[in-house]
């Protein structure tokens, strides 16, 4: 299939995901299409920007730097005689299976799931491989635990870990609890250090290189890799990744009072009302999952962190980039909440979407990785 098809065939099925979304229909066809096209990608990029190096990597010539996990997976590969697409595929595969299957036991609206997905984070994480890999089982990771199951939280952060690192950064909410006041004071003390640390690093420069200094001794040769992310410094430019965490901060507590729900009294009427109003006895409904609301806010504000680390390399931002389907999770429970296409229904679709669409823009990942990959920029050898 040439790369022009390609292109065109999965800009189509976009268009269809966005309409049958905008319509609130389902179409089993277009589900399948949007499946079977992510893993066709998935086998025959050759176009990425690190390709090259996964090829590096694949073949042996690359491993300083790499996580064990990954290197366990490129040797099992090796030892079946993969090439490096077929190897790639099946890894990229199994993680979006993965996605699916956590997305699944809260939603079944897939359409909004590709919708936004295709929209431009899709190739993001083709591109990152081990990143995806990562985000797949803590997206797992952090279903466990909003099910209150901490243990399997751990071991799916520890693989997670094995792919890529910064997994570790989202440990400690396995600490945190949604339902206790204690969890709510050390979130806001949490938020309120960081908020310091970000009006000090503007006030001196954004110069963190003193953190290499202390580190340098624990992590040896390792502190070189480090310095990368600790030594260099950004102007004003981390004001554009601040903003799309606000933006999708706020979209989620705005959202949270919306749609419409059934309210069945004593009396045997059933009222359907506007949550973002106040039921007949004057209480304020919400209809979204309230313990996945809870979850997403203090998920969201715990990574707050990521803003000083922003101030000095705006790698950073995948940080709170790394729980997008987590919230992508919940927005398709807002979605859900509606049991028509309203005016305010069609309100939250373009908000979700822009907050989508925005991540696009060449300013935030350097260049449009959709267009690089399906315009074969990088001479793919589509089969």
């Amino acid at each position: 299939m040439g790369f022009h098809m390609i292109t065109i065939l999965f800009n189509v099925i976009w268009l269809l995901n966005l309409f049958f979304l905008f319509i609130k229909k389902k179409s089993r066809m277009v589900e399948a299409t949007s499946i079977a096209i992510s893993f066709y990608i998935y086998f025959y990029n050759q176009s990425s920007n690190d390709y090259q190096r996964y090829s590096w990597i694949y073949n042996g010539n690359l491993k300083n730097g790499v996580e064990p996990g990954f290197l366990l997976l490129v040797n099992i590969g090796n030892r079946l005689g993969l090439s490096q697409n077929q190897f790639q595929g099946f890894i990229a595969s199994i993680a979006l299976i993965v996605i699916l299957y956590v997305y699944s036991r809260y939603s079944n609206n897939f359409h909004f799931f590709f919708a936004m997905y295709f929209t431009y984070q899709y190739f993001a994480d083709l591109d990152l491989l081990r990143n995806f890999i990562m985000r797949a089982f803590l997206t797992a990771g952090i279903y466990m635990l909003v099910k209150r199951k901490k243990i399997p939280f751990v071991v799916c952060v520890f693989i997670a870990f094995l792919f890529h690192r910064t997994a570790l950064i989202y440990l400690p909410l396995v600490f945190f609890d949604v339902d206790k006041a204690r969890s709510k004071k050390i979130i806001k003390s949490f938020v309120t250090v960081i908020i310091t640390l970000c009006i000090i690093g503007f006030v001196f420069g954004n110069n963190w290189s003193w953190i290499i200094n202390i580190a340098a001794p624990i992590l040896g040769e390792n502190s070189q890799k480090l310095s990368y992310y600790f030594t260099t410094k950004t102007r004003l430019g981390f004001l554009i990744y601040f903003v799309l965490y606000i933006y999708n901060y706020s979209t989620i507590i705005l959202s949270a009072y919306n749609g419409d729900t059934n309210i069945s009294y004593s009396d045997g009427k059933t009222v359907i009302i506007k949550t973002a109003g106040r039921d007949v006895q004057g209480e304020k409904v919400r209809i979204q999952n309230n313990e996945l609301f809870l979850w997403s806010k203090y998920i969201n504000l715990y990574c707050l962190l990521s803003f000083p680390l922003i101030m000095m390399n705006e790698n950073f931002y995948r940080i709170f980039n790394n729980i997008y389907f987590i919230n992508l999770i919940y927005y398709s429970k807002v979605l859900d909440s509606y049991n028509s296409t309203t005016s305010e229904y069609y309100f939250r679709v373009i908000q979700f979407f822009v907050g989508n669409l925005l991540y696009r823009l060449p300013f935030v990942q350097g260049n449009d990785q959709k267009k690089f990959i399906l315009m074969n920029q990088g001479n793919t050898n589509w089969k």
